[in-house]
């Protein structure tokens, strides 16, 4: 099994609001995970983070996707 590298943390914050709990994957290549193992971690992640971003680099670009349960 793979492991990737993983940080909780507060999207769409601002002033004082704690903002929002999400999850986000730093994966090594874009097609590093199917979109089925990508919605399959974001359903068990489901009790911690509203929805699980994951980042990838890309042709120097940096790439998101974005699955909640």
């Amino acid at each position: 099994m793979e492991r990737y590298r993983f940080k909780k943390i507060d999207a769409f914050v601002q002033g004082n609001s704690t903002g929002n709990p999400a999850g986000c994957i730093y994966l090594p290549t874009e097609d590093a995970l199917s979109e089925e193992n990508m919605q399959q971690i974001a359903r068990e992640l489901a009790g911690c983070v509203s929805e699980v971003v994951y980042v990838y680099l890309s042709e120097g670009h940096t790439g998101l996707r974005f699955f909640s349960a």
